[in-house]
């Protein structure tokens, strides 16, 4: 599922900085130029962490607190701890992931032992301000400025107290950063080095370790570097830095623009290396040998009017860094907003009127400070409409029962673009089980079949292709080479389509038939500065097994726009019957959610105080009429723009279909 919304840090150490970004990829900028290796789903990831020597896995952090993790590994399980929340930061090394709560306490894993060392946090430690890992080893800054370390190479400097923040590389090099604005660097257990750090370093508010050598971010935004990689100095003139990041012999600089900039020389006189137009990052994090972005946004200068469509979530998140137990209260055009004292402020569809200057003010033990400012705007598109955007449905397939998905597109439109994915194999990854080995997707035109897809990456019908950035442009998650998943993107005039998603081969299991609108993303990006809507979706429909538990059908979609869509929401089980399908389930209900929580349900549309609003809304979208007294659900809806679910569910099983119509007032 598509969600689109923006996430806003407003940093604490830069005077007027601050960074914008719509998060939710990684890109590679180590080895692989410009290869996007995550996109598990669309989701608001602030920090990410990678593990890539001998156990390629990773994890993100997103802005609600939660880690969403990826890859694998052939030892553990890679999957974050059940239940862990509240996360507010997270690094990793190797084979470890680090996590810093919010509580000021620390999780980690996957949970194995090395050299039988175990990376299991030590009992009862808390109050800790500041984490990181390297090759095994993990270490906890507390809040007292003392440091505390574990695992194989856990050592800690005899007396070394005061810091205020630390950079755990991935071979041996570690730094401190100690609160009189000193560096203070040291090799793990046995690596017999040492580390010089240059003495007259000052106003420094960073610091990043590689291998043999560092980097310090200064207040001003320049860089300083030092130790024993080729080419360790940084350009000539870089400026306006918001982080350093050192990973093996390279060096790489985010800048307030969002832009990267690397330097170095590995051992063969290899080159870091940057995608080609990067002008998006918000975060970047590095692993052993590899270093990922997080994209989708943009940084900007906080003098400047950050300008969003009406419509998007917004986020705001007072700093990178939190203090752990700090107090926050956000303010709104220099008045204090009620109840808005957690570090992030939420603003679900923004509307115009959530325009202005944003701040927050953070207390915690010694001092208050107050952030960056954030200076919104909020402009509305022309005609001030909504539109459905896409479908995501998920079910089980058979030979029997594929998924089915109708589709409309408005009358009068050119031709459009439409993205559609039928999922199986590559659902194992989110933990979905009994997956469908290897599913076909088949679209027709009536009665005519127009193009079909079994294995993604394989060319398609003319006409239809599956770029590589197909995905990411309109959120889905990405599908792993040589995976048995369709897909494919093709032109479709004004009328009446229909996307199967069936077993090519096998029995058949769990499937998500998905379909996003190309052109809208395209198209939308420029509403609200006088473009113009070219047509639409206007109807999305799903058809597949209904049942209890896990033979629910569940749908996803997507409102876009500015300001209330009504929608025409319906569960057809018996009135399936009058159309020859011959197993239509009984008694469905259906269910309309925004997250987790249920807006409306319904289990027999024909209620007096509602009937005569459905019947008006069917015939005026041209939905076939349901018999008086039937046990199908409808109800008509004004939603938000925004994401979400519909699910029908049924005592005995059969055959259901979910319908989505847009309805005009």
């Amino acid at each position: 599922m598509l969600r689109s919304w923006f996430l806003f840090v407003l940093t604490l150490f830069a005077a007027g900085a601050l960074s914008a970004a719509h998060p939710g990829q990684l890109v590679r900028l180590g080895f692989l130029k410009g290869e996007v290796i995550l996109a598990p789903e669309i989701s608001d990831f602030i920090d990410a962490a990678v593990v890539d020597y001998g156990y390629q896995y990773g994890a993100g952090l997103r802005a609600d607190g939660t880690v969403a993790a990826w890859g694998s590994s052939y030892y553990q399980d890679i999957r974050p701890p059940a239940g862990l929340r509240d996360v507010v930061k997270i690094d990793g090394g190797n084979p470890i992931v680090i996590a810093l709560k919010a509580d000021g306490t620390v999780a980690t894993w996957p949970d194995m032992r090395v050299n039988d060392y175990s990376f299991q946090p030590p009992l009862g430690l808390d109050d800790v301000v500041d984490v990181g890992a390297g090759y095994s080893r993990c270490y906890a800054l507390k809040r007292d400025g003392s440091l505390v370390g574990w695992g194989e190479y856990g050592t800690v400097p005899s007396g070394l107290a005061g810091v205020q923040a630390i950079s755990i590389g991935k071979g041996g090099y570690n730094l401190a950063l100690k609160r009189d604005g000193s560096v203070i660097g040291w090799f793990a257990g046995n690596w017999g080095q040492t580390v010089t750090v240059p003495a007259n370093l000052g106003d420094v508010v960073a610091v990043s370790a590689g291998y043999a050598h560092g980097l310090a971010l200064r207040r001003d935004g320049t860089v300083a570097a030092w130790g024993n990689s080729a080419d360790v100095q940084p350009p000539a003139g870089l400026r306006e830095v918001v982080q350093v990041l050192a990973v093996q012999d390279f060096s790489y600089a985010l800048r307030t623009d969002g832009s990267v900039v690397a330097w170095g020389r590995g051992y063969f006189g290899t080159a870091p290396l940057v995608p080609e137009g990067l002008v998006a990052a918000s975060r970047l994090a590095g692993g052993r040998n590899d270093v990922v972005a997080i994209v989708g946004g943009r940084a900007l200068d906080a003098a400047q009017a950050i300008t969003l469509p009406a419509g998007y979530d917004l986020s705001l998140d007072a700093t990178s860094s939190p203090p752990v137990g700090a107090v926050y209260q956000w303010w709104h055009d220099g008045m204090p907003l009620a109840g808005a004292t957690a570090r992030t402020l939420t603003i679900d569809a923004a509307q115009p009127d959530a325009s202005g200057r944003y701040e927050a003010t953070i207390t915690d033990a010694t001092t208050t400070r107050t952030s960056a400012p954030a200076t919104v705007e909020i402009t509305t598109g022309p005609g001030d409409a909504s539109y459905l955007a896409n479908l995501s449905t998920r079910g089980r397939i058979s030979p029997e029962r594929p998924l089915i998905v109708g589709l409309v597109l408005a009358p009068g439109a050119t031709a459009r673009e439409l993205y559609l994915r039928g999922v199986g194999p590559s659902l194992v990854d989110y933990g979905v089980a009994g997956v469908a080995a290897d599913p076909l997707l088949q679209v027709f035109h009536g009665e005519r079949m127009i193009g079909a897809n079994d294995d993604w990456v394989a060319r398609t019908p003319a006409g239809s292709t599956y770029p590589s950035e197909d995905y990411q442009a309109v959120g889905a998650f990405a599908l792993p080479a040589g995976s048995k998943d369709a897909a494919m993107r093709a032109s479709f005039l004004p009328d009446r389509y229909t996307a199967v998603v069936r077993p090519a081969s096998g029995g058949g299991g769990v499937a998500l038939a998905e379909c996003y609108d190309y052109t809208f993303v395209q198209e939308y990006a420029g509403l609200a500065y006088g473009g113009t809507m070219t047509g639409r979706l206007v109807n999305l429909a799903t058809r597949g097994e209904v049942g209890a538990g896990e033979h629910v059908l569940v749908a996803g979609f997507v409102v876009r726009g500015v300001g209330p869509q009504r929608v025409l929401l319906r569960g057809i089980g018996p009135t399936l019957s009058s159309f020859g399908v011959p197993d239509a389930v009984a008694g469905p209900r259906l269910q309309l959610f925004r997250g987790s929580q249920v807006l409306a349900e319904n289990s027999g549309w024909d209620q007096p105080a509602t009937r005569a609003e459905i019947v008006a809304v069917a015939a005026a979208t041209g939905a076939f009429s349901l018999p008086d007294g039937s046990a199908d659900a409808a109800m008509v809806y004004h939603l938000q723009p925004g994401s979400y679910t519909l699910q029908l569910s049924a005592a005995a099983p059969g055959t259901g279909l979910i319908e989505i119509y847009e309805a005009d007032e």
